[in-house]
């Protein structure tokens, strides 16, 4: 947990999507944090007596479903190999014909457009 946290410091990717999230609009979903750290996935939930494995679990059963996922797969096999493995590997994923979620509003308003555009000609 702390691992990936640490690690994303170093890594351009990171930073620049961590960037990009923290520019949109903040009353979207895509605005909050991707990853976090041990006192941000276990000490500070735990002070307020929430169990972050049973929210993840809610989660899961909540969102977790065939038809709200998509599948890229590149690889040097032939096509009947890849499918192979694709059918062996995906075809356990429940379908529970969850509706796909709505959000209210866009990631990027015209504020957060104007500053994108402003960050991008000044810093490139």
């Amino acid at each position: 947990m702390n691992s990936e946290f640490k690690n994303s410091f170093q890594s351009d990717w990171h930073r620049l999507q961590q960037l990009e999230q923290s520019l949109s609009n903040p009353n979207y979903p895509y605005n909050s944090f991707g990853i976090g750290n041990l006192i941000s996935l276990k000490e500070e939930p735990a002070a307020k007596g929430l169990d972050v494995r049973e929210a993840f679990i809610k989660f899961h059963e909540d969102h977790y479903s065939a038809n709200l996922m998509r599948l890229v797969v590149l690889g040097r096999e032939s096509l009947d190999q890849l499918q192979h493995w694709v059918v062996e590997k995906f075809s356990e994923v429940p379908n529970k014909k969850i509706p796909p979620p709505e959000f209210e509003g866009t990631p990027y308003t015209k504020n957060e457009m104007q500053v994108l555009t402003l960050h991008s000609v000044c810093c490139g």
